[in-house]
């Protein structure tokens, strides 16, 4: 199958090499700016994750992939989704405590392909008026940025092509959007396991948090190799051969430097379908073993 071929017409507020998605469809020049191929030829990772989460926007190479990740996996696709699930359902437990803090402004680092359950579809749901920013650098997720647009009116969604690897421009692009008098959530929902050691990730998230205000929150979502779940090294191995660039799975301790300097909020750093379960929810396949941790810090 060929790459497909795209053109990003948006009325978000989105940027893409320098140039703004505005409310006015763009000029030739512009579109050309924006075009790019998506190769349906190789299996992508916010397709794999769409196709795990229950989604329809992936292609038949993300579902091949998908079944060579679970064959090393105890319970097989049922236990790949329930983790993919359990994140799911703790950005809406996390959303949902930060907007009762009195959280308004979400800087979320890694954007997915948009569903009902993102973080700016709960938190303007509960507060119309909060403004979240996406960062990411997939041809994927920015065909569908366009979608973005489901905005409140009272609060904004911003979703800028970005480097998740360089916080001056994500900082540069907080400045544009954000009142840094008042507290930012900045989010890490599992897009730490793609920044290796070598590209300094205790030093990136320290960066971001630096200039954010007192009251700000940082929440962060970790595979782990420290908990009872061999096939995980495998899983990482496998995927990191289908990325082309390293899974990286940390440790318990190594997760928890990320909190360096912030007080983390009760339960603290836990397995992260155990950080304030709804009592009401069970997912199917979580007889297994989740390994992700999970946590938010307060900035005093």
């Amino acid at each position: 199958m060929a790459p497909v071929s795209y053109t990003v017409r948006s009325t978000t507020c989105a940027k893409w090499g320098g140039f703004p998605v505005t409310e006015q469809p763009p000029g030739q020049a512009q579109q050309d700016a924006f075009r790019f191929e998506i190769d349906t030829t190789a299996a992508n990772p916010a397709r794999l994750l769409n196709f795990l989460a229950g989604g329809d926007d992936n292609f038949s190479v993300d579902r091949v992939m998908a079944d060579y990740l679970t064959e090393v996996v105890p319970g097989g696709l049922e236990v790949a989704r329930a983790n993919v699930q359990a994140t799911v359902d703790f950005t809406v437990r996390a959303v949902r405590y930060l907007v009762e803090a009195g959280i308004r402004q979400f800087l979320v680092v890694g954007a997915p392909i948009p569903t009902d359950d993102d973080v700016h579809t709960v938190a303007q749901r509960l507060a119309p008026e909060s403004r979240v920013v996406y960062i990411g650098n997939d041809s994927v997720v920015l065909a569908h940025a366009h979608e973005l647009r489901r905005s409140t009116t009272a609060g904004a969604t911003v979703y800028v092509h970005g480097d998740l690897h360089d916080p001056e421009a994500i900082l540069g692009t907080v400045r544009e959007t954000f009142d840094l008098a008042r507290p930012v959530a900045v989010l890490w929902l599992g897009t730490l396991n793609l920044v290796p050691d070598e590209r300094a990730p205790y030093g990136i998230v320290a960066q971001l948090m630096e200039p954010m205000p007192s009251g700000s929150h940082l929440v962060v979502a970790h595979t782990s190799d420290d908990v009872p779940a061999e096939w995980v090294a495998a899983v990482a191995e496998r995927l990191s051969k289908a990325l082309g660039a390293t899974w990286v799975v940390r440790s318990r301790p190594e997760i928890l430097r990320f909190f360096t300097g912030l007080d983390l909020v009760d339960p603290g750093l836990v397995q992260i379908d155990q950080w304030r379960p709804d009592p009401d929810r069970q997912i199917p396949g979580t007889t297994h073993y989740i390994p992700v941790y999970a946590a938010i810090g307060h900035k005093p």
